[in-house]
């Protein structure tokens, strides 16, 4: 059997990438104890805020990256109330691939992105819970998410309106290394990534199904947006030479299998700091 150029040229990035999947694992190893209720009730119960938090990139449980999201928002809401106030987290148990997996977009594959929808579905069943619990009345709502996570957030976002996300109680959101990401979009951004470079997501939109449409900060729906410079979901930037436009798939998958060490360390970065803490309150 006889492949052509490019034929050849997709199956040695699939086989590439599987083989980098398998060395570079995803490793989820939270020192504390996992600190997601059980239930948007139980959420609701004792505490005045929650955070509804949807993790990504093979991640389990939390994950750590909204763990650390988590822990600073809690920290920082009981400092500023002198411990009068406090922070649940309920968990959004969808499935979200290991980072790796997006170099498949190189060969037509939407593996990454096939969660998200998944976990659109779950969110909105607990934002629904939210205005109609009687045990909610009371609570505030954040929203946040890491790599798909972030994405599905992003994505409630764009199919509410501002007063129905209002009726949901809802304050601001964090998104984490977001593929949706819009350039010059009209969010609060951290982080050292250049605002006008998109995400996986929007590069892709016929894998990802991602809508380019910009949040609007005047339209009163706060989102703070964290993306570092060489982070191949929220800021894929591809140099492909002129004298090889078929080489793009491998450049592609190259680019991205190189900043996944940049796209799995936000969890102990600066920048997500005090993303978190500037989201707590307005």
């Amino acid at each position: 059997m006889r492949f052509s150029q490019a034929s050849r040229a997709g199956l040695l990035i699939a086989a590439l990438v599987a083989s980098l999947m398998s060395w570079w694992a995803p490793s989820v190893a939270n020192a504390a104890p996992d600190p997601a209720r059980s239930s948007i009730k139980e959420a609701c119960n004792n505490a005045d805020f929650i955070l509804i938090s949807a993790r990504g990139s093979g991640e389990t449980g939390v994950g750590g990256t909204m763990w650390s999201v988590y822990t600073t928002m809690a920290d920082h809401i009981s400092r500023t109330t002198n411990g009068a106030s406090k922070l649940n987290l309920v968990n959004v148990d969808y499935p979200a691939r290991h980072v790796s997996s997006a170099a498949l977009v190189a060969v037509g594959s939407n593996s990454y992105f096939d969660g998200i929808a998944d976990g659109f579905v779950k969110t909105s069943q607990y934002l629904q819970q939210v205005q109609t619990l009687s045990e909610c009345s009371h609570v505030t709502v954040f929203l946040g998410g890491f790599s798909q996570g972030a994405m599905v957030m992003h994505r409630i976002i764009q199919a509410y309106d501002p007063s129905q996300l209002a009726r949901f109680h809802f304050l601001s959101a964090i998104l984490v290394g977001d593929g949706d990401r819009v350039a010059h979009d009209g969010t609060h951004n951290f982080g050292n990534a250049d605002p006008g470079i998109q995400g996986i997501g929007q590069a892709f939109p016929f894998l990802s199904a991602s809508k380019p449409d910009p949040i609007d900060i005047n339209n009163d729906t706060p989102v703070f947006s964290v993306c570092n410079a060489g982070d191949p979901v929220c800021a894929l930037s591809v140099r492909i030479p002129p004298w090889c436009p078929s080489c793009a798939g491998a450049y592609t998958a190259a680019a991205i299998m190189r900043g996944i060490a940049v796209h799995t360390s936000y969890d102990r970065s600066a920048a997500l700091a005090q993303a978190a803490r500037a989201a707590t309150f307005r």
